[in-house]
């Protein structure tokens, strides 16, 4: 339902907006106001939530916040940790751009990134690190939001089908891996391990990584349009919150790499 609401801007923009949408976004916005006016209390899962309903639907005194629990065993893991490989962990679907991860770690060719899960869009997603892959290393550069809006929605080029057939015939080796779904005990491996959990989504509801990660004493990189994500991160103190970039991404990664003993006391300070 989010398209017809704060993604409706961004699916016309990529041109995933099917016939009609316009009318469709104002013909569900009225329906919905008028049913959730009805409605004695509302609990929206979170500030971004409860925003969302107040600027479309013009609601404000019916909306309490709850943010949703995690896992019980997520929650009261007391095993090993390690401070090793950035990772992001979800589904691969649009918007929540682990592209701007695969471009961030190209930044950072020695150090290597983790990518959990799988989804709608992780071919697309594959593609994208085999032809960054070849384009940083032959310095050529497609912008981040080519990358991110069209790329990742399987907008290729012809000029980038011709860096994916080059680079899949030179054939070098990329500092990104892909673990596909994995089970819980696997989960649990990977944010035991991470250096830190880097969570780019735009506009995310709540921000369920970013709650299992903290429980798992890791710093959080998060976006600044990342709706519920930012709400959860104090910058500086638990997490980063940057610009939604894949340098400052890379950046923020960097300065947690250099100083483990700042991974350290920001994941202390998640708990």
């Amino acid at each position: 339902m989010k398209v017809f609401y704060d993604l409706s801007s961004l699916i016309q923009e990529v041109g995933l907006n099917k016939p009609y949408h316009r009318k469709a976004v104002e013909v569900i916005r009225e329906i919905d106001t008028l049913a959730l006016s009805k409605v004695s209390t509302i609990l929206a899962g979170s500030k971004t939530i409860q925003k969302r309903i107040n600027y479309y639907n013009n609601l404000t005194n019916n909306i309490d916040v709850i943010y949703a629990g995690i896992d019980p065993d997520i929650f009261n893991y007391d095993g090993p940790l390690n401070y090793i490989d950035p990772i992001v962990v979800g589904r691969h679907e649009f918007p929540k751009r682990p592209e701007l991860f695969v471009k961030a770690m190209k930044f950072l060719p020695k150090l290597k990134g983790r990518i959990v899960g799988e989804g709608g869009r992780t071919d697309d997603l594959k593609k994208i690190d085999e032809i960054l892959t070849y384009c940083f290393n032959e310095n050529i550069n497609i912008d981040d939001n080519i990358v991110w809006k069209k790329m990742s929605n399987g907008n290729f080029t012809e000029e980038h089908n011709k860096y994916l057939k080059s680079a899949l015939s030179r054939k070098i080796q990329s500092n990104i891996s892909f673990t596909g779904r994995v089970s819980k005990e696997a989960l649990f491996k990977e944010y035991a391990n991470a250096l830190c959990v880097i969570c780019p989504a735009y506009e995310e509801d709540y921000g369920l990584t970013a709650i299992e990660a903290m429980a798992f004493k890791k710093p959080v990189i998060a976006c600044k349009d990342g709706g519920g994500y930012a709400e959860l991160i104090q910058d500086g103190v638990n997490g980063y919150l940057v610009e939604p970039t894949s340098e400052a991404i890379a950046a923020a990664v960097e300065r947690l790499s250099n100083d483990k003993e700042l991974c350290y006391q920001m994941g202390q300070a998640s708990i």
